[in-house]
């Protein structure tokens, strides 16, 4: 069902590439009889309506499907890289949907995946680093977002987060984010376990 900002929006791209016209003018009013007399010309016919005014503008763009958040969206993760990208996880009922955005606010990527293919991985309570991870699969490609916490306090890095990347098994880059911004609600998340 298309909802009423996607009809406006479909509405308004017609006009836009010529295919819609204005509404035709209303037909003119026919002329009152003139009075049955010899000497008087017949009454003049009133003036046609004046054709209507030309379209308005579009309305300002909508974003796309894939990139808006619905407003029902948990963020179960944030952080920002030392370049100020920002990585974000959001958890959307149904979906699971990773969004990577350069600094200057434009998503680099946008990836919503069905809730049933993401799979997370989860502390069992065991070993020296506390790591939570949600995975979100992208054909041959998976992006990990990772939050990790030492059980030392006296560890060089008590915290560390960001997202790896795997390309058909195998590692192909790690985005790390300043501990600082990390804000993780990855802990208890219910997706499927990652396969071992």
């Amino acid at each position: 069902m298309r909802t009423l900002p996607t009809l406006l929006l479909a509405a308004s791209s017609a006009c836009l590439l010529g295919a819609c016209q204005p509404a035709a003018a209303p037909p003119a009013p026919p002329a009152p009889a003139a009075p049955a007399t010899d000497s008087a010309p017949p009454a003049p016919a009133p003036p046609a309506p004046e054709a209507p005014a030309a379209p308005a503008p579009p309305a300002a763009p909508v974003a796309a499907a894939d990139t808006a958040v619905p407003a029902s969206s948990l963020r179960v993760f944030y952080c920002r890289t030392n370049s100020s990208k920002t990585v974000e996880l959001f958890d959307e009922g149904t979906t699971i949907r990773y969004v990577y955005t350069a600094a200057n606010g434009k998503p680099e990527m946008v990836l919503a995946v069905p809730r049933a293919r993401a799979t997370t991985w989860q502390w069992a309570g065991v070993g020296r680093s506390m790591t939570y991870r949600v995975n979100v699969p992208n054909g041959d490609t998976v992006y990990s977002v990772f939050w990790s916490a030492e059980r030392d306090p006296d560890a060089a890095e008590p915290v560390s987060a960001g997202v790896d990347v795997q390309i058909r098994g195998a590692h192909a880059a790690t985005v790390n984010c300043r501990p600082d911004t990390a804000d993780s609600q990855l802990e208890g998340i219910d997706l499927a376990p990652e396969a071992d």
